[in-house]
């Protein structure tokens, strides 16, 4: 490509020679040529933002910007003390797509965290759980000399918890003893008309038991601002030697619980689905579940309409009803929960 002189209608061919401009170059070596704050010329500034350097593209450390219709914004951000690159799409969507200066591929924008997060959103991106949840069970956290070990064969005793450690950065991992009891994990919660709840949850270990490891999440009511099960529609995530499969229990009003049963038998597939959801549609629960395929699949609606114990809390539970595991006891990790006030939504591009 050959480039032209600097030419505008007047005829001037040298930049010194334009209007409302700087008249020499001496001693702007280096310098970038800016709008004046006056807005009505142009002068020499220091350069904003980054540019080539000696054939390199270099991109300043920015917060996530703002989203257009139809632009893709790649930029430079600050992760774990890294300036890493992401992008943002017209979705208000970003994606992370280096990792301390590696580059690695991102198989669906499930993940991907939203540009405005909703007040009960939680990444678990700090070592510190935030003040919004309560942990009903006693556990070991980081530096307590008693650390989650996929070795362990755990049937008694506290469990052992880690968040956003160099182990797995931004989850939230826990290896509950193998005694059949509930790890509850719960935040009080306003529920809207409508509204999208759900997670990205993980077995990190298969069971070597005939009988189950489960994660849940669930809307239930509570009192005194405990759990209290008398309301719930809750989704289950179950992990056994031979698959995985989804399960529904519901109550309204301490009525008796409702239990689907087994819904989707995942035996054979390496986790079955990545992520669980909860969508409520006025008094209509329905059951969700993904993976980053991009495949979604609804398993179950039920209708909750309780009139005394009201639906106010967010739970994720976790249980072990054995401590056989391969090669130790169960672990389970959260990597997010996030919520959406919509009525049509749907994790992904597809929403």
């Amino acid at each position: 490509m050959k480039l032209q002189p600097f030419q505008i209608n007047d005829g001037y061919s040298r930049f010194v020679d334009l209007i409302d401009t700087p008249s020499v170059l001496t001693g702007e070596s280096g310098s970038a040529i800016v709008i004046k704050g006056t807005e009505d010329g142009l002068e020499f500034g220091s350069a904003v933002g980054g540019g080539l350097t000696d054939g390199y593209l270099s991109l300043p450390e920015i917060s996530d910007p703002a989203t257009e219709d139809g632009y893709l914004y790649v930029y430079a951000k600050v992760e774990d003390g890294y300036a890493e690159l992401h992008c943002m799409d017209s979705y208000n969507l970003s994606t992370q797509l280096t990792s301390r200066g590696s580059l690695f591929t991102v198989s669906s924008d499930l993940s991907a965290p939203p540009l405005v997060p909703h007040p009960y959103d939680d990444e678990f991106e700090s070592t510190t759980l935030d003040a919004s949840w309560t942990e009903d069970f006693d556990s070991y956290g980081a530096g307590s000399g008693y650390p989650i070990d996929p070795y362990l064969s755990l049937s008694s005793g506290y469990a052992r918890r880690l968040i956003h450690t160099d182990r797995e950065k931004s989850w939230y991992l826990i290896q509950t003893p193998g005694n059949n009891t509930d790890h509850r994990l719960y935040k009080a919660c306003t529920v809207p008309t409508n509204m999208f709840v759900w997670m990205r949850s993980r077995f990190l270990q298969r069971s070597a038991a005939s009988t189950d490891a489960q994660i849940s999440l669930s809307l239930e009511s509570s009192t005194d601002g405990v759990p209290d099960d008398y309301s719930k529609f809750r989704v289950y995530h179950k992990g056994y030697n031979s698959g995985y499969s989804l399960e529904v229990v519901t109550e309204v009003d301490d009525g008796g619980p409702t239990n689907s049963g087994m819904i989707h038998d995942c035996t054979g597939e390496e986790q079955g689905y990545d992520y669980i959801g909860i969508s409520k549609r006025g008094t209509q629960y329905t059951a969700w579940a993904f993976n980053d395929t991009g495949q979604s699949y609804c398993f179950w609606t039920a209708t909750i309409s309780p009139s005394t114990h009201l639906i106010d809390t967010i739970i994720i539970k976790f249980r072990s009803t054995s401590s056989a595991g391969t090669p130790g006891t169960g672990i389970f990790g959260v990597d997010f929960l996030r919520v959406s006030d919509n009525a049509t939504f749907l994790p992904g591009r597809h929403r």
